[in-house]
């Protein structure tokens, strides 16, 4: 039985709104809603969805110039065990009518297919965007969520950040689109993948146990105390050692915010915004988490204190550089002062998180 009654209420819990599916990536969010469908939840399961906040930057050892802002956070245990995803993928559009037999069950299902020439997606090309095999089918770039086909018009869900000016509301939502699917079928044709999410109810605990928070918190120091690591091409700068080392690149004037990135298609400023939105997001599950849980633990206020006041340096240095990709205006030695504050900060946070391990293992 599905418990979302209206497609809006995803978006709500218990008749306010949502404090965490915001905070959550395209591969989380279905999973999220997934879980909404099938039990009733008193308030928001951060403890389902906390993961390390850990990531490196990527170095080209040889032109030293950066690569990239790579998320390498192991998924939660927890989330892992509760649910499976079965992916169902092919080339072109054999896999639809699949789909929609899925879609009549009464649950949301997730789907991928070529993102260039999705007429509501944010980074929509055109109808006629080259889609190139295998690169483009083996890459996914983004996951979509269908809730239910209606009229020969597909109902999606969709972060409104990520909707472009051809957003056609659904009930007046900015949230719920809906598309007809003749206008689906060019990127649909490239390839369709779609997924089936099972549940186990049985392993769902929405708070969390102490010792799986100490454990949590040794994991990121452990990230955080790692030395750089290198393969044959790159350097690996953890965590803190990190964000040191993009500061020193844009103090060098190795990075220009304004120059594309090669790996991606997007420019340095844009690279910065995404990566480590995805970094803030984590911490502010974190932050969230232990407002949830309230753990009797020595020294949790002074983590909290300085957990809150480094996502705060984290969300100003996302904020500006937004405005800098708005407004064009792009300002290396601003970007720097940036992240001074957020390196200071976090500097305190790891201090906190390692006193606090610290007299735990005493006790």
């Amino acid at each position: 039985m599905n418990m979302i009654l209206d497609p809006n209420d995803y978006l709500l819990m218990n008749g306010r709104p949502d404090e965490l599916w915001k905070y959550l990536d395209c591969f989380q969010i279905p999973l999220y809603f997934a879980l909404k469908e099938r039990i009733q939840l008193e308030a928001e399961p951060f403890a389902v969805f906390l993961q390390n906040p850990s990531f490196y930057v990527e170095i080209d050892e040889k032109e030293k110039l950066l690569k990239d802002i790579a998320i390498r956070f192991p998924w939660n245990h927890t989330s892992n065990h509760i649910f499976d995803v079965e992916m169902h993928a092919s080339l072109g559009n054999k896999l639809f009518n699949d789909y929609a037999l899925e879609l009549s069950k009464g649950h949301l299902v997730p789907f991928g297919t070529f993102p260039p020439r999705v007429p509501f997606y944010k980074n929509f090309v055109s109808f006629e965007s080259k889609f190139i095999y295998p690169k483009n089918y083996e890459e996914l770039d983004h996951i979509f969520i269908g809730i239910k086909i209606e009229n020969n018009k597909l109902i999606y869900l969709e972060n409104d950040p990520l909707l472009n000016k051809s957003f056609i509301p659904y009930n007046g939502s900015r949230n719920v689109g809906m598309i007809d699917l003749v206008e689906l079928e060019p990127a649909f044709s490239c390839y369709f993948k779609f997924f089936k999410i099972t549940i186990d109810v049985n392993k769902i605990n929405p708070h969390n146990e102490s010792n799986n928070f100490l454990n949590f918190c040794r994991q990121i120091l452990a990230y955080s105390d790692s030395d750089p690591h290198s393969n044959e091409s790159s350097l690996f700068h953890p965590n803190i050692k990190g964000l040191i080392k993009l500061k020193e690149l844009l103090q060098n004037e190795m990075i220009n915010l304004e120059s594309k990135v090669y790996s991606y298609n997007c420019n340095y400023c844009e690279l910065f915004e995404w990566k480590l939105s995805i970094i803030q997001q984590s911490k502010h599950i974190f932050l969230q988490y232990l407002k949830q849980n309230q753990f009797e633990i020595q020294g949790i206020n002074n983590l909290l204190s300085s957990l809150e006041h480094a996502n705060n340096f984290w969300i100003a240095l996302i904020n500006k550089l937004r405005f800098m990709i708005i407004s064009r205006k792009y300002q290396e030695n601003i970007v720097v002062n940036y992240l001074n504050d957020v390196i200071s900060a976090e500097l305190t946070l790891l201090e906190d998180i390692r006193r606090l391990v610290k007299n735990t293992s005493t006790i």
